[in-house]
């Protein structure tokens, strides 16, 4: 019983390290544009409740701050620029990844306008597959009568 107990554990373990490195990855590529400089990250990691986070924090005046904290053991994160966080899972840590990324590069170079009280905020987001809606659900009302919010890019655009 306790070597099944072990077993099970390392295998919690080194699927929460695929996921951390994978997720660890997209936000770097997602930066790689706009250099070292653009951004500070800053990992933080708790063993209760098992929660890992990457807080990216832009240099550049007005740029979207950006979050992933992965709920550990899982398959679940919530992303978060902006003001708008969204919950995200994939069976495959590869999958996940590539989904963060697309959105994280969008994010970086504010492809995205922002609506909704700071708490609440939801996005629509221009990424390379197209355009998403983002965040909290709210009332179906046209983007033209909301009150919006945008953000400048981590740098230059990359080409």
């Amino acid at each position: 019983m306790v070597a099944g107990e072990s077993g099970t554990v390392s295998t919690v373990k080194e699927k929460e390290a695929r996921y951390q490195a994978a997720l660890r990855q997209a936000v770097e590529q997602a930066l790689a544009p706009y250099g070292s400089e653009a951004a500070v990250i800053e990992e933080t990691v708790q063993d209760t409740p098992g929660l890992w986070c990457l807080d990216v924090r832009p240099t550049a005046e007005r740029a979207a701050p950006a979050s992933i904290t992965y709920l550990g053991g899982g398959d679940e994160i919530v992303l978060g620029f902006g003001h708008t966080h969204m919950y995200m899972w994939d069976d495959d840590h590869l999958d996940l990844a590539r989904e963060v990324r697309d959105l994280l590069e969008a994010a970086f170079a504010a492809n995205f306008v922002e609506a909704g009280p700071h708490q609440d905020a939801f996005s629509r987001i221009s990424t390379r597959s197209g355009m998403k809606g983002v965040g909290k659900m709210h009332l179906p009302w046209p983007w033209r009568l909301r009150r919006t919010r945008t953000y400048a890019p981590y740098g230059a655009r990359p080409s």
